[in-house]
């Protein structure tokens, strides 16, 4: 016969053994800050303690719970991918932006190296007066 007090159960099969044998008496289980597993049995034993009306409101109030977990889920999961997307759209554009530039100045050079006048590369080229003068300095 298992006479161990709460005190004296050492092993998780000893502690069962205790809480089965003890369930009429227990307010709290004693294990349950070890274990998860004892604190989801007392919750089953206050759910099982319930009145008919009570479970009926306490299962309304659950369901509740998770649906409004779910909308964050799902609105913090759309806000994500919207900004992915705007990111990644963002990106593109500086990245062809950038491009553009450097295929700007690549052609800038090529027209000095020939010779061409700072007025026209500039007005082909889009390049700034600032760009074009710094551009003929490092030839």
């Amino acid at each position: 016969m298992f006479d161990k007090d709460v005190d004296e159960c050492e092993t998780g099969f000893e502690k069962w053994i205790y809480v089965l044998k003890n369930m009429e008496i227990l307010n709290r289980l004693p294990f349950k800050a070890q274990k998860k597993i004892f604190q989801k049995l007392e919750d089953l034993c206050s759910y099982s303690a319930l009145t008919k009306e009570e479970r009926r409101a306490y299962d309304v109030s659950l369901k509740n719970y998770i649906d409004q977990q779910v909308v964050k889920e799902t609105a913090h999961d759309d806000g994500y991918n919207e900004g992915l997307e705007e990111g990644l759209g963002i990106g593109r554009a500086e990245g062809r932006a950038e491009g553009e530039n450097a295929r700007n100045i690549t052609i800038a050079r090529n027209m000095l190296a020939k010779g061409m006048d700072a007025n026209i590369i500039m007005e082909l080229t889009g390049l700034s007066e600032d760009e074009v003068n710094k551009l003929m300095m490092e030839n």
